[in-house]
């Protein structure tokens, strides 16, 4: 039995991050993370509004961390976490959902597992190669961020490198919104690196070509 109290998902979550309605994406550049299945265990609990939370308080983290400058804080304002109970579990669903709604979506996790929850690897789909951007899919413990440092090192990481993707796909402008984010993506590397070494080397690696716009 999975050993995370359902209670859990009920953590207070600043009003900031309310879940907006639909239109607010079309006014802004804001984009979704969307949480599908999270199924663990022998009784197949779904823990999806655990992870949304987890995913949730980052990226709540990242707006409100003092170091943005005016256009940056624009750019962040609309991003969201929702979950979608039709996001199955398989690779092929996560991407499908991606592609499906690319222009609303900054990526899309779901997983499975049984045994010890702080295990179990959630599946994420990055978006397909664009450009410079050529990491498409990740594997990470959205179950565990809360109790293993690597795990939140890496969760920051991913969403750091999914809202630069973002960023640059929009053409915004590199030194008040792109590079403020590489830089504390490029800091999260060091701590991030055991998670998921090749993964991370090769967003370290398309980060510092980054440089310059």
């Amino acid at each position: 039995m999975c050993r995370f109290s359902i209670l859990i998902v009920r953590i207070a979550i600043p009003a900031v991050m309310a879940l907006t309605a639909p239109a607010s994406h079309a006014q802004g550049t804001g984009k979704t993370v969307w949480v599908g299945q999270h199924i663990h265990g022998i009784d197949k609990n779904d823990y999806s509004d655990f992870v949304r939370a987890n995913v949730e308080l980052r990226l709540v983290e990242i707006k409100g961390r003092g170091q943005t400058t005016p256009a940056l804080e624009t750019y962040l304002a609309d991003h969201d976490v929702r979950t979608n109970d039709q996001i199955a579990t398989s690779a092929n669903d996560r991407e499908t959902h991606y592609l499906s709604n690319a222009a609303t979506t900054l990526f899309v996790t779901s997983g499975i597992g049984v045994g010890d929850a702080a295990d179990m690897e959630s599946g994420v789909y990055l978006g397909p190669q664009v450009d410079a951007f050529a990491v498409e899919q990740a594997r990470t413990k959205l179950l565990a961020v809360s109790g293993q440092p690597v795990a939140d090192m890496y969760l920051r990481l991913l969403l750091h490198y999914a809202l630069i993707k973002n960023a640059v796909q929009l053409s915004m402008d590199y030194e008040t919104v792109i590079s403020p984010l590489r830089e504390t993506a490029l800091d999260l590397v060091h701590q991030a690196g055991p998670a998921q070494p090749m993964t991370v080397k090769a967003i370290r690696d398309e980060l510092i070509a980054l440089a310059g716009g």
